[in-house]
C-alpha cells in the first residue's frame, strides 16, 4: 500500500514540478527564462520535498511496529524463553534461548534503519531549504526597504 502510495504521489509531484515553472504567483502562463518562474518553482520543490520526506516517514514508522510485532510473536510461538533476571543461576537452563532486549534500535533491520535516515534526511533538506529561500527572501526585502528601493 505504501509502495503504490509511493508511486502516485511521486507522478503527482512530477507533474507539479513541470507545472510549477509555467505558471506565475497570480495563476497566469510566464515563459520559462523569466526569473519570477524560479521562484514558485523553489517553493514547490521545497513543499514536494516535505511531502516526499513526510510520505516515507509514514510508510517507514507505520510498517516497522507491525513488523516487528510479528517478529515477536512468531518467536513466542517457537520457543519458550526465558528471561534472565527472573532467574536465579540454578535455575538457569543453557538449552533454551535467552530473551532478547526490547531494544528498539537493535530489533531494526537494516533496510528500516536506511530508510529512517533517508526520510530524516529529506525531512532535514526540505525544511532547510525553506529556511534558506524564505530567510533569503526577508534578507533581500530589508536591504531594499532600507536603500529605499522597494517599489512594492
Amino acid at each position: 500500500m505504501a509502495v503504490v502510495s509511493l508511486v502516485i504521489w511521486t507522478c503527482r509531484i512530477i507533474r507539479w514540478i513541470k507545472d510549477g515553472f509555467m505558471i506565475d504567483d497570480y495563476g497566469y502562463q510566464i515563459e520559462p527564462d523569466e526569473p519570477k518562474n524560479c521562484k514558485v518553482g523553489c517553493r514547490r520543490t521545497a513543499v514536494i520535498l516535505a511531502g516526499i520526506a513526510a510520505i516515507v516517514c509514514a510508510s517507514v514508522f507505520l510498517e516497522m511496529p507491525i513488523r516487528l510485532n510479528n517478529q515477536s510473536h512468531l518467536e513466542l510461538r517457537k520457543y519458550h524463553e526465558q528471561d534472565v533476571t527472573m532467574l536465579s543461576p540454578d535455575q538457569f537452563d543453557p538449552k533454551l534461548p535467552l530473551r532478547l532486549k526490547d531494544d528498539f534500535w537493535l530489533n531494526l533491520r537494516k533496510g528500516q534503519f536506511v530508510g529512517i535516515c533517508v526520510s530524516v534526511f529529506l525531512f532535514g533538506a526540505a525544511i532547510g531549504f525553506c529556511a534558506v529561500w524564505f530567510g533569503y527572501r526577508y534578507f533581500e526585502e530589508l536591504v531594499l526597504n532600507c536603500m529605499g528601493k522597494n517599489t512594492d
